[in-house]
């Protein structure tokens, strides 16, 4: 008996500690074809941030804080050079992988896109 509490205590706290992110955050997505696609409730890769290596470090940064994202042609590693645009006027160049997908929910359906096939996402505040 004591190892079945202990199995179902365990599979609680799987389902406990796995959280759904809800996002505010409204956004075009413009494909590297010039395409725009509007989207609500934007995430990427599961979190209201965006994440990549600036230098040797990595940066997380809010979409609350990002007004834009210029994304620069592929590089050998298939990571892209992406360049923040913040809401406070400055920017910061950096890192991101190009498999990072992004989603969001348009009229029609859900939509998904890797950074990889982005030119830019601009942010709706």
């Amino acid at each position: 008996m004591g190892l079945a509490v202990i199995s179902v205590a365990l599979l609680g706290m799987g389902a406990a500690g796995k959280q759904e992110v809800r996002s505010s955050a409204k956004a075009v997505f413009v494909d590297r074809d010039g395409v725009r696609v509007a989207a609500e409730q934007v995430t990427a890769s599961g979190t209201t941030e965006i994440a990549g290596d600036l230098g040797r470090g990595s940066l997380h940064v809010p979409f609350e804080n990002v007004e834009s994202i210029s994304f620069d042609a592929a590089e050998e590693r298939g990571d892209r050079a992406a360049t923040l645009r913040l809401r406070n006027g400055e920017s910061v160049a950096m890192h991101v992988r190009g498999s990072l997908s992004f989603y969001g929910q348009t009229p029609v359906g859900a939509y998904q896109i890797r950074a990889r096939d982005l030119k830019a996402v601009e942010f709706a505040h």
